[in-house]
């Protein structure tokens, strides 16, 4: 369970300090982002969209379970934003259906239930808009933005939003209860 939280953490972080690819054209870089997630690498998908820098790799096979199901499509390009259709496994109700479940389990059971849960889950389709702009004449998008990273993830990172803000209310009941 912590190792689940520790990558949705650095997702996050990560997301918070670090801006978008840099590319010729916006077609260009949205094919770019379109093709990496084709081949499911989450090594050179999270390059490719900031998590990451150049010189990391990525051993994570949650993350490659969650990747190899998830499709990204350009829609559209306009003078100011990419839209992208993101397809992942729908992962919003991960924590809220098996908690109890998760505790009693050893990180090795964890994976494994973890896997079988990703690759049985139902699809979710995402439509993402992200703005971009020109910096010393090169294109800026914000690939970790919440509602990317959210939409490629299906929907875990807001799960673990709401699971973080829920565990800080069921603390703070627990201390007024003590006083």
């Amino acid at each position: 369970m912590r190792k689940i939280v520790k990558k949705l953490g650095i997702m996050v972080c990560f997301g918070l300090i670090f801006t978008g690819c840099q590319s010729n054209s916006m077609e260009e870089q949205a094919k770019e982002i379109v093709e990496v997630f084709s081949n499911g690498n989450t090594t050179e998908i999270s390059k490719k969209i900031g998590l990451i820098d150049e010189t990391s790799t990525i051993d994570d096979s949650f993350l490659d379970d969650v990747f190899e199901r998830t499709e990204v499509e350009l829609d559209s390009i306009d003078n100011e934003s990419v839209t992208y259709i993101v397809e992942s496994p729908d992962m919003s109700d991960f924590f809220v259906n098996n908690m109890d479940r998760l505790y009693e389990m050893n990180e090795l059971e964890m994976e494994q239930f973890l896997q079988e849960y990703i690759l049985s889950a139902e699809t979710k389709e995402h439509t993402v808009t992200l703005k971009y702009t020109i910096e010393n004449d090169s294109l800026m998008v914000d690939y970790t933005s919440t509602e990317f990273i959210n939409a490629i993830t299906g929907g875990l990172l807001e799960a673990y939003s709401q699971l973080y803000e829920q565990m800080i209310l069921d603390y703070e009941e627990y201390l007024s209860e003590e006083e």
